[in-house]
């Protein structure tokens, strides 16, 4: 009988468990996969999930893998590229490991912690009785079935998790996806920070990560999917068009993995109930394309731990510390959920004013780094854009 069962040990099943490991309590992690080993993901951590790993004392280990902090972040709208330096300029704002450098380092953490982690172990079946989840059924590879009981299973296996799809909790602000991407690594190109272009309903981003590499990721909104799919090393290749200094200099290149393709909704949901939560992607996802999946996910484990051991401990009702945990999550992501979705859709790039505050940025290195800083989350969306350096450069010229 264990406290906590996690099925799933990526982004957010290990900091969950290490986090509850730490607090004294019994934590089993069950993932179908191996570490290290990689998934879908164009894994930018932004400023709130480099800062949780500060906290917990990861930062330095993957650091220590190789990837660049990412300072520097540059746009361009069909104008010109505008650059800043997001703050702190001194520390790390953004970083981009690739997911085997991560993902084993957080699976690490959560064994050191006092998790139990079995690697290579399916998990089929929720075990119940009746409304309330008590456990799990499942088998490890080359193993026989195997039942495990909990007092609170948590789902942390990604979009479509065991725990929601048995439960089928209440989903709430859902959209389908309103955009696609597809990525792969390049070598021996310059470090140019973390780069983004629009472009007639085209967008590329340029993120460097591990072993020198700079993942590329080509992305146009869904209703161009099929005829994209249909030949997608041609179409990725037009896409990174719209940036000729980039076309240039792959078209002499292979890229060293081949391409990967997603397209994600968007969704909240209800994350707990009866002896089981949801964290990360499996409660509150969002397309990829601004950057907040991982650092989410580390933020969410982090409240959810924290519930738990507020119920387990007796300090709440669980149900009310999970609550809690529910509306502190949706109002970390008030304003950004939305924006992240309006973004999505890759339209106006092109306003003229925010073409006209762009212009204005160019000028003012100081404001830049603060716009920059609204990308990387480490400077606050809403007190950028209501100063009044921002609501002037966007007004229409008398």
């Amino acid at each position: 009988m264990y406290d906590t069962i996690i099925i799933g040990a990526r982004c957010a099943g290990s900091p969950t468990a290490m986090l509850l490991a730490q607090k004294g309590y019994s934590v089993l992690v069950l993932d179908r996969d191996s570490f290290p080993s990689d998934t879908v993901s164009t894994h930018i951590i932004k400023y709130p999930g480099v800062n949780q790993l500060e906290k917990w004392g990861l930062l330095d280990d993957v650091v220590a893998t190789g990837c660049p902090p990412l300072r520097q972040v540059r746009s361009h709208n069909g104008d010109f590229l505008l650059s800043g330096t997001a703050p702190p300029k001194d520390g790390i704002s953004m970083i981009a490991p690739r997911r085997t450098e991560l993902d084993g380092i957080l699976v690490e953490a959560a064994v050191e912690a006092g998790a139990e982690v079995r690697e290579e172990f399916v998990v089929w079946k929720l075990l119940t009785e009746g409304e309330r989840v008590v456990g799990i059924e499942g088998q490890p590879k080359g193993g026989e079935s195997v039942t495990e009981r909990a007092r609170i299973v948590i789902g942390a296996d990604g979009k479509n998790p065991l725990v929601a799809r048995t439960i089928d909790p209440p989903t709430y602000e859902e959209h389908t996806p309103t955009a696609f991407y597809y990525y792969s690594y390049w070598p021996d190109l310059p470090d140019r920070g973390l780069e983004f272009h629009w472009r007639h309903h085209q967008f590329v981003l340029s993120i460097p990560t591990n072993d020198g590499l700079t993942c590329l990721v080509a992305g146009r909104p869904m209703e161009y999917y099929r005829e994209f799919s249909a030949d997608v090393e041609r179409n990725y290749h037009e896409t990174i068009a719209i940036v000729p200094v980039l076309a240039d200099a792959i078209g002499k290149l292979h890229p060293v993995e081949p391409y990967v393709g997603m397209a994600v909704p968007h969704y909240f949901r209800r994350p707990y109930g009866s002896g089981w939560a949801l964290v990360g992607d499996s409660g509150l996802c969002m397309d990829p394309l601004q950057g907040h999946g991982i650092s989410d996910a580390f933020c969410d484990a982090e409240l959810l731990a924290a519930a738990i051991d507020a119920g387990f401990a007796g300090r709440q009702p669980l149900e009310v510390a999970l609550a809690e945990y529910e509306r502190d999550r949706n109002a970390r992501k008030e304003g950004y959920y939305d924006r992240n979705w309006k973004a999505s859709l890759m339209e106006g790039w092109d306003d003229p004013a925010i073409l006209r505050l762009r212009a204005a940025l160019r000028d003012n290195p100081g404001e830049a780094d603060r716009w920059a800083g609204t990308i990387a989350f480490s400077v606050d969306y809403d007190e950028f854009y209501s100063s009044p350096f921002v609501k002037d450069s966007m007004a229409s010229a008398v």
